[in-house]
């Protein structure tokens, strides 16, 4: 080994110890002709540069020039972190390292022999001395995304030319798509947010004061199986297959945990079985109806705080909740206690797959977990979806038209299904499906198996079939042994959260009249000197003035970031792109005709503070109106 690779070695094995061992054994006798296609040559300014499969890597002038002024551009100045998609000989994260050595620095490699060509023709030391550096060698996908997920999609910067991910493509690009798709998920997060926020608070308000009290958290079921790993969960999803597995539900309820979304509750209560347990965790008004006229007296209804109010007075053995995904809800946990967390993946079966993961199940079958039309059917038959549509259908708006509208309303696309036939899916449900697939890596030692392999294929999802799920021993007697002895809530305790919930309320109304009034010294420090610069044609604004203005707005921001209820705000404040606009028409025009440009940006900032204050108090007003109009 060379110089330079012996000495990047030394820093690499103190950095990353765990990493050096596996890249440890291709190190020994490396030369870069074990790359095929490679060529290293001399630059014309003497320094090291190569060419792959007839393509030039770097400058073959002066690659170091090059990769500075690659280096100024104004995405990776911005960025806070900075992922860079193989790196060939090093040039542009060791310069970046050097310019900007308190940016995240990410780098990704599947093939060690890279990494190892690059250690051996230049100095590695800035980057291996990086406050804040990760090394990426041969990592699963997944784990990737969730890494840059933690770090922040949107402060990255991504540096994949070309020429540099050559090599390995597929595996780039797979990074590249996920990424894509993460912030795609982002976007539908931030417009569903824009859209149901005020919903969602509404159900919110009106469940803590008629409801929350009376139901427990599903955290008295977590590991209840895992004593008895043999005993499999059998998710139900709403897709076209599960009506090929309904004849057979009631013998695969003897063998699993019957785990049921709320838009399959129908279809199976049409077969005589009342599953375990029912998911219902999509707050909207339109996921309360799939529970229209339906009972199930044995069976156990998880959902959320803020579901909308009727899911309540659903018929069932007993209602659990799941902890909340918003602000005020997790701030009631706070008092009462978590409820539990599952995870949501933008599809109710993801909460169900969860607590199947939840409750220690080892094994998990799903049925009708489609995410796509197999057969371009859009529904199974007697799910809530068929009958509404059969329901509303007329001869304008026939059945036919409205499957077709769901079948291409979305970007369709064609994909696989576990037999490799094709089957029509779209950009949503593919979301939904790298969901799965990015969990089923997060817990390998959880098998999950699928009984209708028409369904969509997720990677990490095996073949299956309801022959082999019906093979396994009766478990009937044991499940409801092992649900039986779990207690089901008592008076007391119910009275007992109940004072914590009335607790959490009176900080809250404190907390909240507090709030307003800091909010409302801010915006009359904004407005105030808005006004004295237009009367006075910001000739008596000094730096002097700025910097009084500006302390005093730091100090109320510090007193809003500090209190315990400021979260609440984040469900109906406006989003980024909400935001923006409303910054937009305020806009005044220029209010004094003798301003600078520190003048205007000092207008400017004092605009946008003045409408970040309004709005603050805005959702404080909301939450007043919503909850203490309801509570005494």
């Amino acid at each position: 080994m060379n110089s330079f690779l012996n000495n990047n070695l030394s820093l690499f094995n103190k950095r990353f110890p765990s990493l050096y061992k596996n890249i440890l054994p291709f190190a020994n006798n490396f030369t870069p002709e074990k790359i095929p296609g490679l060529e290293l040559f001399t630059a014309r300014n003497g320094s090291i540069t190569a060419k792959y499969n007839g393509i030039n890597l770097h400058s073959t002038y002066n690659p170091e020039k090059e990769s500075e002024k690659l280096a100024k551009v104004d995405t990776i100045i911005q960025a806070e972190t900075l992922v860079f998609y193989g790196f060939s000989l090093g040039y542009l994260p060791n310069i970046c390292a050097t310019l900007y050595p308190k940016k995240n620095i990410v780098l990704i490699e599947n093939d060690p022999f890279w990494l190892l060509l690059a250690f051996s023709v230049m100095d590695w030391t800035p980057v291996l001395h990086q406050n804040s550096c990760v090394f990426f060698m041969q990592a699963p996908t997944q784990i990737i995304i969730g890494v840059l997920e933690q770090l922040g999609l949107n402060t990255c910067t991504h540096i994949a030319p070309d020429s540099q991910i050559a090599h390995n493509k597929q595996y780039f690009s797979s990074i590249q798509e996920l990424v894509t798709r993460n912030r795609k998920k982002q976007d539908i997060n931030e417009a569903t947010l824009e859209k149901f926020s005020n919903l969602w608070l509404r159900n919110l308000c009106t469940n803590i004061k008629e409801e929350l009290g009376k139901h427990g958290g599903i955290t008295k079921y977590k590991d209840c199986i895992k004593q008895t790993p043999d005993i499999p969960a059998l998710l139900l999803a709403a897709g076209p297959s599960l009506e090929r597995v309904l004849p057979y539900l009631s013998d695969l309820y003897e063998r699993c945990i019957i785990i049921c979304v709320d838009t399959a509750l129908q279809a199976c209560l049409s077969t005589g079985v009342q599953p375990h347990f029912i998911v219902l965790v999509d707050p909207q008004y339109w996921n309360s109806r799939h529970l229209d006229r339906l009972k199930a007296p044995e069976s156990i209804l998880i959902t959320e705080s803020a579901a909308y109010p009727s899911v309540f007075r659903f018929q069932c053995k007993e209602i659990v909740l799941c902890s909340s995904m918003f602000p005020l809800g997790q701030y009631i946990e706070n008092y009462t206690g978590k409820n539990g967390t599952l995870a949501a993946g933008g599809s109710v079966a993801s909460s169900a797959w969860d607590f199947a993961r939840y409750i220690g199940c080892q094994t998990i079958f799903t049925a009708g977990l489609d995410l796509g039309f197999p057969q371009k059917k859009t529904h199974s038959k007697g799910s809530t979806f068929e009958e509404r549509t059969l329901r509303q259908a007329n001869r304008l708006q026939n059945t036919e038209t409205k499957n077709a509208r769901s079948l291409y309303s979305i970007n369709s696309c064609i994909k696989e299904d576990y037999n490799k036939n094709t089957i029509l899916s779209d950009e949503r449900m593919s979301m939904y499906a790298w969901w799965f697939e990015s969990k089923l890596v997060q817990f390998p030692r959880i098998q999950t198996k699928t009984l209708t392999p028409e369904s969509l294929y997720i990677p990490g999802i095996e073949k299956s079939s309801v022959e082999q799920a019906l093979m396994l021993t009766p478990k009937k007697t044991k499940i409801l042994s092992i649900l039986k002895s779990i207690q089901e809530e008592t008076r007391q305790s119910c009275l007992d959260r109940q004072k914590k919930i009335d607790t959490a309320l009176s900080d809250i109304k404190s907390s909240l009249q507090q709030l307003k009034i800091f909010t409302k010294n801010a915006k009359k420090i904004c407005n105030d000197n808005l006004e004295k610069i237009q009367n006075s044609d910001g000739k008596n604004i000094t730096n002097k003035t700025i910097k009084e203005t500006f302390e005093q707005l730091t100090s109320i921001d510090k007193h809003i970031k500090e209190s315990t209820v400021a979260p609440l705000a984040a469900l109906v404040f406006p989003t980024s792109k909400k935001l923006d606009k409303i910054y937009a028409e305020a806009r005044k025009d220029t209010i004094c005709t003798t301003s600078t440009n520190y003048l205007n940006s000092y207008i400017g900032i004092l605009q946008q503070s003045e409408v970040m204050y309004c709005e603050i108090e805005r959702t404080i007003n909301l939450h007043f109106d919503l909850l203490f109009s309801q509570v005494s």
